[in-house]
């Protein structure tokens, strides 16, 4: 008995050793061509001003655009079978949405830091703009399964589906206020705050509905964004593939939450190179 325990200790170790733990790794670097819009989740209108919630909610359906952006990354993927692997990347990830107001800019107050629009001309075009972005570093962690196979082939091609989530951490923030076919006071393009409108008897500015405050909100300092999309990694050579990647991002928490709460959603196509590492 004493010799089969002994002899099991000693071989245990020696088929551990023997057996092939490797993941096998490939490195892929990529550039992610993106457009972004808002969902709009709810609005903080300056009701005393005479801009109700409805009002304000029917403007945004009706003026709110996407934005284009360019994102990059890299990505290590760590795969045991050739049917599913795991990737751990970093990626800048810039989303935003753009605001968009046209015509009857007579007697408009663009921002509550900037001068009323008393200009009685009134131009062929006159649209102005609120172009909100927000940048962030983003640490990608995706499964992704084997979608082609024996019924389904495609030449020199693997076709995977991809489910992550996105922990990011906010970089940089901004909105710009751009006028097409009229100038404001203060310029073309202005950088201010998405804010909130708090009415009180001691603040700071006052018109004819009483005194307020300017409240700047700033956005979350960490959000996750879920992701789902799908890849194709096509053969150039042993040493080289070629990648690309459709997919959809959406944050968890609200990426605006200002004059008003908005999530952005994000389409892009990560197009790059892989590399094996042997």
């Amino acid at each position: 008995m004493k010799f089969r325990i002994l002899y099991f200790l000693l071989i245990c170790p020696a088929v551990v050793l023997g057996q092939d733990f490797k993941w096998d790794k490939t490195l892929d670097v990529f550039v992610s061509p993106s457009i972004s819009t808002s969902l709009i989740g709810s609005v903080s209108p300056d009701e005393k001003d005479g801009y109700n919630g409805v009002q304000l909610m029917d403007s945004f359906k009706k003026s709110d655009v996407s934005s284009s952006f360019v994102n990059f990354g890299i990505a290590l993927n760590f795969r045991k079978t050739d049917r599913k692997f795991f990737s751990v990347g970093l990626s800048y990830l810039s989303t935003g949405f753009t605001r968009k107001k046209e015509g009857s800019m007579f007697n408009y107050l663009p921002h509550p830091e900037l001068s009323v629009y008393a200009n009685l001309s009134e131009g062929p075009t006159q649209i102005l703009n609120y172009d909100f972005s927000y940048n962030y570093l983003s640490l990608n962690l995706n499964y992704l399964g084997r979608i082609d196979g024996a019924g389904l082939m495609i030449k020199n091609t693997k076709w995977w589906y991809t489910l992550g989530i996105a922990p990011s951490l906010l970089l940089s923030h901004k909105m710009i206020i751009r006028t097409q076919g009229f100038t404001l006071m203060e310029g073309n393009n202005i950088e201010k705050f998405d804010y909130v409108v708090d009415y009180q008897t001691n603040g700071k500015y006052s018109n004819n509905q009483g005194n307020y405050n300017i409240v700047k909100v700033t956005p979350p300092s960490v959000n996750v964004f879920i992701t789902a999309g799908t890849r194709f990694d096509y053969t150039l050579s042993e040493t080289m593939h070629l990648l690309i990647q459709p997919k959809v991002n959406f944050p968890i928490l609200p990426t605006a939450s200002g004059v008003q709460t908005a999530w952005c959603p994000q389409a892009s196509v990560d197009i790059g190179i892989i590399w094996p590492l042997h």
